[in-house]
């Protein structure tokens, strides 16, 4: 996890250190992936669809004004970059697949890959984990993370638990379950 999210933290520093031609660039870029992304969502809202996806949906939908949005695979899985390049994030909504014990394989999680903030002290990482827990509420769909030790107490004054680490050491973490 180190690499990916050392590769991810790079690339936002690479982000806010662009020159003015090259940052339009990556805009005009970002501002296609993301009208391709929300046309997506668009059509997964007019499918038959569960109401907890149609949710989770909505719910990046309206972040389409503060976030440039980016469909990272086939699957429920998103890039979201703040417009103003401050803040990288990647979530996704999941089956359990025996992530967490005694919850159905079927079940569905709210993933949360990636949290970084460029710009440290401005608590943008709260504000997006208060809105991303609202979500977690609302469905009651656990929220899943994994984590490096040192970021554990971070979660924790969240409401998260740890359930697990794994075996290079992330521990799992949990909200609402």
């Amino acid at each position: 996890m180190n690499i990916e999210l050392n590769s991810k933290i790079q690339y936002l520093n690479q982000l806010n250190t662009l020159d003015l031609e090259n940052k339009l660039k990556e805009l005009n870029t970002l501002k296609n992936s993301n009208f391709v992304t929300i046309n997506n969502i668009n059509l997964y809202l007019t499918s038959n669809t569960s109401f907890q996806v149609k949710e989770f949906l909505f719910f990046l939908k309206n972040l389409s004004n503060e976030f440039f949005i980016v469909q990272r695979n086939e699957n429920v899985e998103f890039i979201l970059l703040k417009k103003d390049f401050s803040q990288y994030i990647e979530i996704a909504l999941s089956k359990n697949s025996n992530i967490l014990p005694n919850k159905s394989p079927n079940s569905l999680n709210l993933e949360l890959f990636f949290l970084i903030s460029y710009r440290k002290g401005e608590r943008l990482g709260i504000k997006f984990l208060e809105k991303y827990i609202s979500l977690s509420k609302n469905l009651d769909i656990p929220i899943i993370l994994y984590c490096e030790k040192k970021l554990c107490a971070y979660y924790e004054n969240l409401g998260f638990k740890i359930i697990k680490v794994n075996l290079i050491g992330d521990y799992l973490m949990v909200y609402n379950f």
